[in-house]
């Protein structure tokens, strides 16, 4: 099997990953068990695992390219929720900024493919382009959370090498800073 995508979980006794390029797996670390928490098979690649701040849910993308969407389910099992899925756009690689709080990449329009960061308040469901991501083309793509901010890997030229960079920003202000 090909075993990708790990993370542990909000308790840190089990990693939950993906396996076969497929569905979304959980291996006990006391017993070793392994058991499929997905269960679709190739019908559509579920990837990318994260564990809300309160332990409580597991978001996810399913898919690839314009068919690409983020969803949740509860970590013990239940019905998944699409969180971020226009039609024939990407959206992927969700983090939690906060149990309330989800960041995600998503491309710009169905034309225009650079990605861009997007933050998703749960309570409310609205979706908010980050103000730090660029204007000029750019990919500000795999968000991650540190110290409440967000963190990306960024081609974008202006204040970078040019190539793929690493940015630290606050999604409400524009000027994110170049690591």
């Amino acid at each position: 099997t090909i075993d990708e995508d790990p993370i542990f979980s909000a308790h840190g006794d089990a990693i939950i990953f993906k396996r076969d390029r497929a569905d979304l797996w959980q291996i006990n670390l006391t017993s070793y068990r392994a058991t499929a928490i997905t269960t679709d098979g190739r019908h559509r690649e579920e990837s990318g695992p994260r564990i809300s701040p309160d332990g409580q849910w597991l978001a996810y993308w399913h898919s690839g390219g314009k068919t690409a969407d983020v969803y949740r389910m509860p970590v013990h099992g239940g019905q998944a929720e699409l969180l971020a899925g226009k039609r024939g756009i990407q959206e992927m690689f969700p983090v939690y900024l906060g149990t309330h709080i989800l960041a995600y990449s998503r491309w710009t329009n169905e034309e225009c493919h650079d990605d861009e960061v997007f933050v998703l308040n749960l309570a409310t469901g609205k979706h908010q382009s980050a103000a730090f991501n660029s204007t000029n083309g750019a990919n500000d793509s795999d968000p991650f959370s540190i110290a409440g901010l967000v963190g990306f890997s960024s081609d974008r030229r202006e204040n970078g090498k040019g190539g793929w960079d690493l940015y630290l920003g606050d999604p409400n202000k524009s000027a994110p800073i170049f690591l």
